[in-house]
């Protein structure tokens, strides 16, 4: 091995000796410039050496504090997550068992008890076998499933319970599944059919009819819009479906691109005309309403709700449905793309941020659709929808349904599409034994 090299320390003796005759300079009195200066220098470093310890010292007491305030905090923060959790646990139990104790009678629930003895796997719930995913939202997940039983191909809306934490949540489910059930017993071909509730212990399951696309979807094979024929009848069928639950006092109060469904009939081939059956859905919003009652809450998208839901705070419910269609017609017309240029900047936060702000862009807006040079009876129609930003001469939809617009459109029409005018009648009879036999349930978060 090497040897190890030792230090000379010998050769630094000299400059040891030096530093140190410099050091006893600077403590003697001396009128040397140079001793002087060295004198002030070292003052200065010392005083700049105690205020440096004086600001550490406080540094590591406001460390010290700090580490004690976050240690405080964090278990704060442990013991409200406890909290959180116990509330959570209550009431989630309120909200899905206590309801439903018979010494609450509370009668004016749909939801009914659970079913204890429901079969709940991942891939099996009761005698439905759960297939893929179609669309996850907030509170639920849904999936494609089959039933032997019934060989019908259905979705369904997988609702997890302890994600619903408060009871206008509850409220909102109940009310969705009270409204569809009443509307289902009308078999009306315009309105998602809800076929089946399940309630389990830790999900509820909404199955009802699936259908091939939502109108969203329906965006990506027709980027620049549509032809005002295929406008027309898309529109109509979405009137007809608001017609419809209007004549039951019923306000969607969500329609939008994503709540609307639609199942192909025509138009499997190059030469073929697109047609489709068109059908509404999502109606955790819907409200019941009287003729002229004002609601007040505030719901709906940005892009389609109507303007004075946000700037008088008061509303007629089916009048906020009338907009939301006009929006609807205008994005179908001029592609989704466009359509967020022209329209959906007027609902940017920046003019949200005053009411009478975003009252004045929407006005401004709505008179720059005459740059889009539509067809006269179909720019009428446009206008009649969107031009009463206050929601107070704004049409009926049955009024809509007798536009002249839409009257050209029937003209001609041949087969399914012409029932159009007429098989939405709102005195329709209740089901019989019979009814469709395709379902599904729209994959937008919305119907989280």
């Amino acid at each position: 091995m090497p040897s190890e090299s030792k230090v000379d320390e010998s050769k630094y003796d000299d400059e040891v000796d030096e530093a140190e005759e410099v050091l006893e300079a600077l403590h003697i009195e001396s009128d040397d410039p140079v001793v002087v200066a060295l004198q002030n220098a070292l003052r200065a470093k010392n005083k700049k050496v105690k205020d440096l310890e004086s600001k550490t010292a406080t540094i590591l007491k406001s460390v010290r504090d700090f580490q004690s305030q976050q240690k405080q905090l964090f278990n704060k923060y442990q013991s409200l997550r406890l909290d959180f959790k116990d509330l959570h646990e209550n009431m989630t139990k309120l909200l899905w068992e206590e309801m439903f104790a018979e010494s609450l009678n509370y009668k004016f629930l749909a939801l009914k008890p659970v079913d204890k003895d429901l079969k709940e796997e991942e891939d099996k719930v009761g005698e439905y076998t759960v297939g893929e995913i179609i669309g996850e939202g907030q509170f639920a997940t849904v999936k494609s499933c089959f039933s032997e039983k019934k060989n019908r191909t259905l979705a369904v809306k997988i609702i997890e319970k302890k994600k619903c934490r408060s009871f206008d949540a509850f409220k909102r489910i109940d009310n969705e599944i009270d409204v569809l059930e009443e509307l289902a017993s009308f078999n009306h071909p315009g309105v998602l059919s809800l076929v089946e509730v399940l309630h389990g212990q830790d999900h509820l399951y909404m199955l009802t009819e699936i259908l091939d696309l939502d109108l969203f979807d329906f965006y990506d094979d027709h980027p620049n819009g549509v032809t005002e024929h295929l406008g027309r009848l898309i529109i109509m069928g979405i009137m007809e479906g608001v017609d419809f639950i209007h004549c039951k006092n019923i306000a969607h109060r969500d329609l939008k691109p994503e709540n609307i469904l639609l199942r192909r009939v025509k138009g499997s081939g190059d030469d073929d005309e697109e047609e489709y059956d068109v059908v509404l859905c999502d109606f955790g919003l819907c409200a019941r309403v009287n003729e002229d009652e004002l609601m007040t809450d505030f719901c709906g998208s940005p892009g389609f709700f109507a303007p004075e839901m946000f700037v008088t705070g008061k509303y007629n419910g089916k009048q906020a449905d009338v907009w939301s269609i006009g929006c609807i017609l205008l994005e179908l017309l001029v592609g989704h793309d466009t359509f967020g240029e022209c329209w959906m900047t007027a609902y940017d936060s920046e003019y949200m941020r005053k009411k009478s702000m975003f009252r004045e862009e929407i006005i401004s807006t709505v008179g720059e659709l005459k740059d889009l040079r539509l067809p006269k009876n179909l720019s009428d129609f446009v206008q009649l929808t969107l031009s009463d930003v206050d929601g107070l001469r704004r049409p009926s939809v049955r009024a809509l349904l007798s536009h002249d617009w839409i009257q050209e459109g029937l003209v001609g029409m041949k087969g399914t599409r012409k029932r159009l005018n007429s098989r939405n009648s709102p005195n329709l009879k209740h089901k019989g034994s019979s009814g469709r036999q395709n379902f599904g349930l729209s994959s937008s978060p919305g119907n989280g």
